[in-house]
């Protein structure tokens, strides 16, 4: 787990990027493991503290470098739609798994 994100964005780009998340409500956690994801909630455990998020309506988990894609399965099980995107797709830049992202937003 890391605290830092957009490894691979230019550092001017990540600025406009982040504020205009932040102007849209989307709060970002980094270093936070998934405890378990219901239809209604998920649960996630940030240091000592677990933190239950719900009336959301996407979860974007952003794991590194390597492919790690083994919470697919249970997402979809426990929802409608389910799509792999950036690295759990295939291992890249940030900026090209952020276009994975918009083509994927754009087609739901």
């Amino acid at each position: 787990m890391t605290k830092q994100m957009a490894s691979g964005v230019d550092m001017n780009h990540w600025f406009y990027i982040r504020r205009r998340l932040r102007e849209r409500g989307v709060e970002m956690i980094t270093s936070a493991t998934v405890e378990e994801v219901k239809r209604e909630a998920i649960l996630l455990k940030v240091g000592e503290e677990t933190k239950k998020l719900s009336g959301i309506e996407a979860i974007i988990l952003a794991v590194g470098v390597r492919s790690k894609n083994e919470l697919f399965e249970p997402l979809k099980e426990a929802s409608r739609e389910v799509q792999a995107v950036g690295d759990a797709r295939e291992p890249r830049n940030a900026l090209e798994a952020a276009l994975d992202g918009a083509k994927v937003g754009a087609k739901i």
